[in-house]
């Protein structure tokens, strides 16, 4: 007879690690057990940036058009409230996880994206946020940047090795781990049955924290996702810094430097975006040049690409994340949906999943999908 447990999670990235935490926190006495096919932080999450970030000056700027000055603030400060949970629990804690509180630019070549930007920072400054002007010429002097227009600062950013701090939440949690591939899901009156590629499963509760892979859980029309590659590279260590994130809004870019002084950029899945919908890692030469040229152009250098790779996200109509119950019983749950933004929303929107599945706490509207696929 299977072993039935308090909770099963599948997928154990960022937001399946993340509840598995939340659950040990707030209620250390069920039985919970993660399941990925491959392990922790080995898709996605594993595969990003690092970016701990509200996102772009342009994405608020979209969100504003989209929803309105007054939600995008209040998504804008969600995001915040993440970065704030996630340094007290873990970001302050741990130093060998590199985090640097050090800030966002947003920047544009064009003039027109320019005073899209000066629309977006405004609605900060109005909440009384810091963000700096910065000029073409600061760019240059301060930042040794080229190619831009000039942009803006916003100081509430960070950045963070991603794969040490999953694999740190992870531990947190005290969660067992099965490499298991699970092949169907059954939902009956009292638990869920989940057949495996290596046995079958049961539990009272199931999160679904698998991002761009929902849909081969869910049927499709549960919640619309689309899986997306990301496209990314890094360059070996250039002796200089660059003491922030980086967007290229014009060119929809981004660029860090590692602590290790190492160059990490992605972007430029525009130029097409048909080809990089799927759920296979894939290398697309075209935008892998032009994210190279890139780098080359904002940091008037020539590095060394060290190594090159593909992520897939999950990507959603509205542009936000998703969370909520899957069946009318409210006893299964999801979360996915992070464009680009798992960290700077993930931590604490699983917080709030564990909240609404134990206690039937409120999540935050914007994210909030009740569906019905079992």
């Amino acid at each position: 007879m299977s072993e039935v447990f308090d909770n099963i999670i599948i997928g154990a990235g960022l937001s399946g690690c993340s509840v598995a935490y939340w659950l040990r926190q707030t209620h250390p006495e069920q039985k919970t057990l993660l399941i990925d096919r491959l392990g922790v932080a080995a898709e996605a999450s594993g595969q990003n940036a690092g970016f701990v970030t509200n996102g772009s000056l342009a994405h608020l700027k979209k969100l504003m058009d989209r929803f309105g000055a007054d939600q995008a603030y209040d998504i804008w400060q969600y995001r915040s409230l993440n970065h704030g949970l996630l340094a007290t629990h873990f970001l302050k804690q741990i130093t060998h996880l590199n985090y640097r509180r050090s800030g966002s630019l947003s920047l544009a070549k064009k003039e027109s994206t320019l005073n899209n930007l000066a629309v977006a920072a405004q609605l900060l400054q109005d909440h009384h946020l810091r963000v700096q002007a910065i000029d073409q010429d600061e760019l240059t002097s301060r930042f040794d940047l080229h190619g831009f227009a000039g942009g803006f600062l916003y100081s509430g950013d960070g950045s963070v090795d991603p794969v040490p701090l999953i694999e740190h939440i992870f531990r947190r949690s005290a969660t067992p781990l099965h490499k298991r591939e699970v092949l169907s899901i059954e939902k009956s009156s009292k638990q869920w049955t989940l057949e495996t590629n290596d046995g079958i499963y049961k539990s009272h509760r199931l999160y679904l924290c698998t991002n761009a892979f929902l849909p081969k859980l869910l049927p499709a029309e549960a919640f619309h996702l689309i899986p997306t590659r990301a496209q990314m590279l890094e360059t070996d260590a250039i002796p200089r810094r660059l003491d922030a994130n980086l967007y290229s809004c014009d060119e929809m870019a981004y660029l860090r430097q590692t602590a290790k002084g190492t160059f990490v950029a992605g972007g430029f899945r525009q130029l097409d975006p048909d080809s990089e919908v799927g759920f296979r890692h894939r290398i697309h030469n075209g935008i892998q040049q032009n994210i190279q040229n890139f780098v080359v152009g904002a940091l008037d250098w020539h590095p060394v690409v060290q190594r090159r790779w593909s992520g897939i996200m999950g990507f959603t109509q509205d542009g936000l994340p998703g969370a909520g119950p899957i069946d009318k019983d409210m006893s299964g749950y999801f979360m996915a949906g992070f464009s680009g933004h798992g960290m700077g929303t993930a931590f604490l929107l699983a917080k709030q999943l564990v909240d609404y599945s134990q206690h039937q706490e409120p999540i935050f509207k914007p994210f909030y999908h009740q569906i019905q696929a079992f």
